[in-house]
């Protein structure tokens, strides 16, 4: 690393930092709690309602361009991640609940009253992967929009990819795969055959 680019990396730093003190104590005056131990690496792009809760291991990635809106009242728990995408904008209503080792990607705006189950995963953007001659990692990727509605339960090892839109008042069944439009007042179910058979 040159020395230019060491002085560029180490002010950077030291903005990103500078952003996330003033963040954090303008947050407690709105009621907001973000534990010490959550890594939020943003510059000036997001936005944290009332009354919110960001728990011990959350990482929050807000790049230059991308943009971060919480609502009032959201509880993010422990090890839940959201990871924004250059020039787009992932949102949350009020009063949603993120349990652990959840995942939202980019695109995505997400009602009022939203319930993310442990593990489950909302990702709108996909990896190209039209030439064999190069590897996929260079490929580029494209994302797609991700819309939940109001009331919305994501059940646990749900996957959501873009393009979808999940209705309000919804129920997505644990360990479901969801692609494309859900109605509104859905309870929609990957539903698996369990087989039992006796030992010999």
């Amino acid at each position: 690393m040159g020395f230019l680019q060491l002085i560029s990396t180490g002010f950077e730093r030291l903005v990103l930092g500078l952003n996330f003190y003033a963040f954090a104590v303008s947050s407690v005056f709105k009621g907001t709690i973000i534990s010490p131990f959550a890594r939020i690496t943003f510059y000036n792009n997001i936005k944290i309602g009332k009354n919110c809760r960001i728990s011990s291991g959350c990482v929050f990635r807000v790049p230059k361009t991308a943009r971060l809106v919480i609502g009032n009242n959201c509880d993010f728990r422990e090890y839940s991640q959201v990871l924004c995408r250059e020039g787009q904008t992932t949102e949350f209503g009020d009063n949603c609940l993120i349990q652990s080792f959840s995942f939202v990607s980019d695109n995505a705006k997400i009602g009022n009253n939203v319930i993310l189950a442990p593990h489950s995963v909302i990702i709108a953007a996909t990896h190209n992967f039209g030439s064999i001659e190069i590897p996929i990692l260079k490929q580029g990727s494209n994302t797609s929009p991700i819309e939940i509605g109001n009331n919305v339960w994501i059940g646990t090892h749900a996957i959501i990819l873009g393009p979808s839109k999940i209705g309000s008042d919804s129920i997505i069944g644990a360990g479901t795969f969801v692609k494309g439009d859900i109605p509104e007042k859905s309870i929609v179910k990957g539903e698996r055959k369990l087989t039992i058979t006796k030992r010999h």
